[in-house]
């Protein structure tokens, strides 16, 4: 276990806690999930917020450093505040998955677009004032929004371009009018899509132990935090 290893398993539930809130500032975004289900089920929403915060709480209560309080009544404390949390989120998942007012596209899709919007580029603002200089910085802020936006138009014609190129008697026979838009839909082999978007999680990689190398050539500080005390 590494010394910091506390701080990581707390990072951890403050993510699950970004992706319920639908947001990185602990306040609960107006498309999120939290909202959604405090609507529709506010007991349920209010024994998920308080499993995470126990959870959070019972891992940064564990004596530092970590790998020398593995055994300590604190950690076991943690431990089962995490369990909790687990049992929560499989009830939470449970009852998206059966309550038909909540498991909707027309629901959930705004939720996963504010998400994407709003939490996964706000990931690599932290990092941006520390790779360019600050003249500059403004249009690097608009060029990381502009390359998304691209992405999030091109990429769903690109899927659409190879699933018809890898599935074309799917293609016919919806054009023929033998099936259902939502019949094809569930018959499309999806691996080509896939192996695509797996190639751009390499290439991210890749792009990652650059930043590293880069990071580490340069003193960038691109792991430490913006804010020290």
């Amino acid at each position: 276990y590494s010394w910091h290893s506390r701080e990581d398993y707390s990072n951890n539930i403050y993510s699950i806690r970004n992706a319920y809130f639908g947001t990185r500032n602990g306040e609960v975004g107006t498309y999120s999930l939290a909202a959604l289900i405090a609507k529709h089920n506010a007991t349920l929403d209010a024994s998920v917020r308080d499993a995470i915060a126990d959870a959070i709480e019972a891992i940064l209560d564990i004596p530092q450093p970590f790998r020398n309080n593995i055994g300590s009544s604190e950690a076991r404390v943690a431990q089962q505040r995490c369990a909790d949390l687990v049992e929560v989120l499989t009830q939470l998942k449970s009852y998206i998955e059966q309550t038909e007012a909540v498991n909707q596209d027309e629901v959930l899709d705004p939720i996963v677009s504010s998400y994407v919007d709003d939490v996964v580029p706000a990931s690599l603002w932290p990092s941006v004032p520390k790779l360019v200089d600050a003249k500059i910085i403004g249009s690097a802020y608009a060029l990381i929004f502009w390359i998304q936006n691209i992405g999030l138009w091109l990429f769903p014609m690109l899927i659409g371009k190879v699933l018809d190129k890898t599935n074309p008697q799917l293609v016919a026979d919806l054009q023929a009018g033998l099936i259902t838009p939502e019949q094809a839909a569930i018959s499309y082999d999806y691996t080509a899509p896939l192996v695509m978007l797996a190639s751009l999680g390499v290439a991210a990689l890749i792009l990652g132990f650059v930043l590293k190398a880069v990071d580490k050539k340069k003193g960038l500080g691109l792991e430490e935090p913006n804010i020290k005390e």
